[in-house]
């Protein structure tokens, strides 16, 4: 039986993830279509979900005591200041709430995640030869002069540097930047992201603020005392930036390993997401490593009926 004439099983959890809906440094030129068409994948998928918190609808799974109705958790994963901005508007006007994990040295200190840093990279550096040496491997790239042909080499060192990762990855970036002319305002990056009082007024507003680390490395990678500080000291330091209980995590990039897992946990956080893709069903979920459904790619005006598709499939592939 085709997917779309499954009926989805009763109190699963799909997590449908996002970044951001206006442009960064990182994603220049995503459509300005893109915040009506947000609002139109609200309308669509209220009349067909209960829209929850992660840690809602992760205590409704646990408790058994979800509704009849499949449940959908939107989360906003980085702490950019769109979420606040326009995102909690937007889905508060619909009557709907959300998950933000926000990153400590972003709204606290205005520091871009490292991939951030790269996009402003890319895409302001003029066109020709970009060339780094990282962990002992030389990488290479003929950078066009149209900057709207840049996305393939973007994701394509940003896939090299997650590979790679280690402490010195943002400091790389950063001096690249230096010794291509592109410009690192203080300014302009702390616009992007949110503040500590924005992710206040989101609690305010009845959305969920959870933890994404403390600088969004690569978590596997980390010896145990880094670890300590990315799960477990930026739980405790963002309830007092809060001043509110932080009950889930996100891990950076989806990466996490058995360490990650128990920390999660020691830390008391009631649940961690993951980048495993499917849904989260009552019978059949692990707490800390929760699934996200897939979602439609470009922002064409089928992007909230296909986005809506794609959480549909994945409640119904699910094995339960």
């Amino acid at each position: 039986m085709h997917p779309l004439w499954k009926r989805a099983p009763a109190g699963a959890l799909a997590i449908l993830g996002f970044h951001n809906i206006t442009p960064t440094f990182s994603q220049p030129h995503l459509s300005p279509q893109f915040p009506r068409r947000f609002r139109q994948l609200c309308r669509r998928v209220r009349s067909r979900y209960d829209v929850v918190t992660v840690s809602d609808g992760m205590k409704r799974l646990a408790e058994g005591s979800a509704a009849g109705r499949p449940m959908l958790a939107f989360i906003f994963d980085d702490g950019y200041a769109d979420t606040a901005k326009t995102v909690m508007p937007i889905m508060k006007s619909e009557g709907l709430v959300g998950t933000s994990y926000v990153i400590i040295d972003a709204i606290e200190n205005g520091i871009l995640p490292w991939y951030e840093e790269l996009g402003r990279l890319i895409y302001r550096m003029p066109g020709g030869e970009l060339a780094f040496d990282m962990a002992d491997t030389h990488l290479s790239f003929e950078i066009p002069r149209e900057v709207s042909q840049r996305d393939d080499i973007f994701w394509t060192i940003t896939r090299a540097m997650k590979q790679r990762f280690d402490a010195s990855t943002h400091d790389l970036v950063k001096n690249l930047q230096d010794h291509y002319g592109v410009s690192a305002e203080a300014k302009e990056a702390r616009q992007m992201l949110m503040t500590a009082e924005q992710a206040r007024s989101l609690v305010d507003a009845s959305f969920e603020v959870g933890c994404h680390s403390w600088t969004h490395p690569i978590l596997p990678t980390l010896s145990d005392e880094d670890l300590d500080r990315e799960i477990v000291a930026s739980k405790f330091y963002l309830e007092g930036l809060l001043e509110h209980e932080v009950t889930s995590f996100c891990y950076p990039n989806g990466d996490n390993d058995e360490r990650c897992i128990e920390r999660a946990e020691a830390a008391g956080y009631s649940c961690a997401v993951s980048m495993a893709c499917g849904a989260n069903l009552r019978q059949n979920f692990s707490p800390y490593h929760l699934k996200r459904a897939a979602m439609s790619e470009h922002i064409s005006w089928l992007w909230p009926m296909k986005t809506t598709y794609h959480v549909h499939a994945a409640l119904v592939s699910e094995p339960t």
